[in-house]
């Protein structure tokens, strides 16, 4: 079924939506005098909660524990892998988006959270010159997939299409997590993805078995002078942080929920 149980709460519990829901409910009990003060109060709650989601300190608070629960790969010099990626066979891109204007480089087509994913796997990849690069993504439409779309701009900046492995058939991060498993087995591999999505992903690789090496990526927080912190100035790339910080943290809940089920079952066998 395409709205499970888990898109359906998740997509509720969204900013947008539930702001926009509650303004629009709001706004309607307005209309009946025998709820107009239920009407002002479930108002004045929607518009109270677009205006404190949309604040840059808000919005970095609550995504902030994502991006920094792991740290990032440093490398000392272009060709040398720290100890902790020697062992790492595989280098996984979890996959992004990009448009499909056709008429543009690969590059050009990527979006932000893709071209960044993409740039770290392959600035690791200098470093560990014999490990191969998984990437993935569906196709749409008829168009090339999101996993070619990822080789084509590899190839753009020189990196041969013999060190990558496409998975076109994964939808999301669990469906990727079980679709690697089958091409890694037993080795151990660098994971590459948003710095907010880390945590979640790390967790479905664990669960599928995976030795995994966290490289988070893309990250959305950024370091501002004092009085440049806490204001409305930038109330879309609020609300996006907003909205993905919260994206991410159900995502957990309903993975441990969903593992803590199965822990139980099993315990039950």
């Amino acid at each position: 079924m395409f709205f499970t149980l888990k898109k359906v709460i998740s997509y509720i519990f969204m900013p947008m939506p539930l702001c926009f829901a509650l303004l629009f409910i709001g706004c309607l009990l307005c209309w009946f005098k025998s709820y107009s003060k239920l009407g002002k109060l479930i108002f004045s709650v929607g518009l109270c909660l677009l205006l404190i989601l949309s604040n840059t300190t808000i919005s970095t608070m609550l995504i902030k524990p994502l991006e920094y629960r792991f740290p990032p790969i440093v490398l000392k010099t272009q060709k040398e892998a720290p100890y902790e990626l020697k062992n790492c066979k595989y280098i996984v891109v979890l996959g992004s988006s990009n448009s499909e204007d056709l008429d543009r480089s690969a590059l050009s087509r990527l979006s932000s959270s893709g071209l960044s994913r993409l740039t770290e796997a392959l600035r690791i990849a200098k470093a560990l010159p014999q490990a191969k690069i998984i990437v993935s993504g569906p196709a749409y439409d008829g168009y090339p997939s999101h996993a070619h779309v990822l080789i084509s701009a590899a190839n753009e900046l020189n990196f041969n299409e013999d060190r990558f492995i496409k998975i076109e058939t994964a939808k999301d991060t669990e469906d990727e997590s079980f679709e690697i498993k089958k091409i890694v087995g037993s080795n151990q591999v660098v994971l590459v993805t948003s710095a907010w999505h880390m945590p979640r992903a790390m967790l479905l690789f664990h669960h599928q078995g995976i030795k995994t090496v966290a490289c988070p990526t893309d990250y959305s927080t950024r370091l501002y002078p004092p009085n440049k912190e806490i204001d409305f100035s930038q109330i879309n790339s609020s609300l996006w942080r907003s909205t993905w910080a919260i994206h991410e943290q159900l995502g957990l809940l309903w993975l441990k929920f969903k593992y803590s089920l199965h822990s139980g079952n099993n315990h039950v066998e």
